[in-house]
C-alpha cells in the first residue's frame, strides 16, 4: 500500500495537482483519494483506473509493475515511459516530440 501511495503522490506532483484537486477531478470526497494517498486504503480495480487516467498514467505503473527485459517487455515499458513523460509536458514539447516521432517513424518506414 504504501508503494501505491507514494507513487500516487509523485504522479500527482508531477502534474501539479493536489490531493484534493485529484479528488475533485474523479468526483470524490477529498478524505476517500487521501486514504488512497496516504496508504491507509488500496482502490479496487475500477478507481485504480479512474485514478490513473486522472494522473495521465496508466494502473501499471502506479502498482509499480515491472517489465521483462525481453525486447517486447522493455518496449511496453518505454511506451509508458513516454507516456508519463509527455504527460508533463506544454503543448510546444509535444509538438516537437510528435515531430521527432514521425520523422522515426517515416525512417523506419523507408529502411533508413
Amino acid at each position: 500500500m504504501v508503494q501505491l501511495a507514494s507513487r500516487l503522490k509523485a504522479r500527482a506532483r508531477a502534474l501539479g495537482l493536489s490531493d484534493s484537486e485529484v479528488a475533485r477531478r474523479l468526483g470524490f470526497d477529498p478524505q476517500r483519494y487521501s486514504n488512497y494517498a496516504v496508504g491507509r486504503s488500496e482502490p479496487d480495480l475500477g478507481t485504480l483506473i479512474r485514478i490513473a487516467k486522472v494522473l495521465e498514467t496508466t494502473p501499471d505503473a502506479l502498482l509499480g509493475v515491472a517489465y521483462s527485459e525481453d525486447g517486447a517487455g522493455e518496449a511496453a515499458r518505454l511506451r509508458v515511459q513516454l507516456r508519463e513523460t509527455a504527460a508533463g509536458l506544454g503543448e510546444s514539447e509535444l509538438r516537437v516530440l510528435n515531430l521527432v516521432a514521425d520523422a522515426l517513424a517515416r525512417e523506419r518506414a523507408t529502411g533508413g
